[in-house]
């Protein structure tokens, strides 16, 4: 009879800001045109390449033309679906990449075989220079074939309009993940800058935690939750309880009529999930019956127990309106219930409580809400592993410093693993289980877990 362990996560339905998807009308300037692809007898792309940046291409010009999400989560999300052997790291315009070429440093070439946006400019002549100055392509949206340090890439470069206002001048760097992290970069992965979430979105899956429980024959258990503003924090704690109820009572009857032969192992257990979902995978380990959870994983955990200051800092997210949040309060239809919405739904007002500062008014301040306020009454915990970014602009890694200091404080340096790499939100998306840091500190979890 196989007989599988239960690795049970609080995962995909990890965030507590989940919001109905208001319009967003996304401007274009007028004179950004699409230059159609010449034909060229030089090939240069492997045709299923091509396919892809059309793909990618339309994408966008299908975005562009009607309501949508947050463009960059557009460019990031399709890029990834559509490069699927590539790392994709954007970084703002800033950071220099092209600018790497005019210093000799790398090479560059915009790829014209292509579908591309772009607007031809006069640029004017140098001071110095004899000549009249000359017509150049201001590209708005294309590729670029890059070379660096001895390596291929692709780059993408994107300048547009995004909601409300904020004009945005991004690249997005594609690498074939044989060539490593080569390039640094703030990487923001568009699965992992959403604030929406539903038990059965597989995008929100970072690779290594699937890696992981395949290697180990895991059964993953996902549930959602009743999400704000709708609700508060303790209708989500209700759900967790209940959730965790289910696991032990209702999992078991379940597999035997859903799939026969199939056991969980309940004697093994996990809890793991990032963002909202690791704050939540830490209160599963604080409140079960001690020795139930064997160990918890929580990527960037939302820690705090004070409101976080407004701040229009928050993944590099242009700022929404305030009156965005009021109208949407102001449309909620009283005692309704939302539990789940695929990402990018419900992103803007999910942002604008976030760049306001007001989480703590609608998830409530009852200590039994905040993990580092339980950890002062029990007297017992699951070891657990917390990853995070230093670079977290979503949930400050001061949380989880603090989490880790008063664990130490109270149970012990062998109890909390705090393991703090550079970084954005959803900063491991591309992790590997053969990467040291991650290796290292899922070993005590398999311990723990497996025995």
């Amino acid at each position: 009879m196989p007989h599988y362990r239960a690795c049970s996560q609080l995962v995909l339905d990890r965030t507590l800001l989940s919001f109905s998807c208001t319009h967003i009308h996304l401007l274009r300037c007028a004179a950004i045109k699409n230059i159609a692809r010449p034909h060229s007898s030089k090939a240069v792309q492997h045709p299923c390449d091509v396919e892809s940046h059309l793909r990618v291409t339309e994408n966008l010009r299908r975005h562009l033309s009607a309501s949508g999400i947050i463009t960059n989560i557009c460019i990031v999300d399709t890029l990834r679906k559509e490069y699927p052997n590539h790392t994709v790291t954007q970084t703002p315009k800033s950071t220099g990449i092209l600018e790497l070429v005019k210093a000799g440093q790398a090479s560059a070439t915009l790829d014209t075989e292509v579908d591309f946006y772009a607007t031809r400019v006069f640029k004017q002549a140098d001071d110095q220079a004899k000549d009249a100055g000359h017509l150049r392509y201001k590209v708005e949206f294309g590729r670029y074939n890059y070379r660096w340090n001895d390596q291929d890439f692709w780059v993408y470069a994107a300048e547009y309009w995004e909601a409300y206002g904020s004009w945005v001048q991004n690249h997005y760097i594609l690498g074939p993940r044989s060539q490593g992290d080569v390039i640094n970069g703030q990487s923001q992965v568009a699965d992992k800058l959403n604030v929406t979430g539903a038990s059965l979105y597989p995008d929100w899956f970072p690779k290594w935690s699937l890696d992981y429980c395949h290697q180990h024959s895991a059964m993953i258990v996902t549930g959602d939750y009743r999400l704000m503003p709708e609700s508060t924090g303790s209708d989500i704690m209700e759900d967790i309880s209940d959730f965790w109820t289910w696991v032990r009572e209702g999992l078991p009857r379940h597999l035997a009529e859903a799939r026969p032969g199939i056991e969980a192992d309940l004697g093994k257990v996990i809890a793991y999930g990032d963002s909202a979902g690791g704050t939540l995978a830490i209160q599963s380990g604080l409140i079960q019956p001690p020795g139930f959870v064997k160990a918890v994983i929580a990527a960037y955990p939302g820690l705090a127990t004070v409101a976080a200051k407004p701040t229009t800092s928050v993944l590099g997210a242009p700022t929404i309106p305030p009156s965005v949040l009021e109208e949407f309060l102001r449309s909620m239809e009283p005692g309704k219930i939302v539990s789940s919405a695929d990402p990018p739904a419900r992103m803007p007002i999910a942002l604008s409580i976030a760049q306001q500062g007001r989480k703590l008014e609608f998830w409530g301040e009852d200590e039994r809400l905040f993990p580092v306020k339980v950890l002062q009454t029990v007297d017992e915990m699951p070891f657990v592993l917390v990853l995070h970014g230093k670079g977290d602009t979503s949930v400050p890694v001061e949380g989880s410093v603090r989490f880790a200091e008063l664990v130490r404080r109270r149970f012990g340096v062998g109890k909390v693993d705090l393991r703090i790499r550079p970084g954005e939100h959803g900063f491991d998306a591309e992790a590997r289980l053969d990467m040291p840091w991650l290796k290292e500190g899922l070993g005590r979890v398999t311990e723990l877990w497996l025995g």
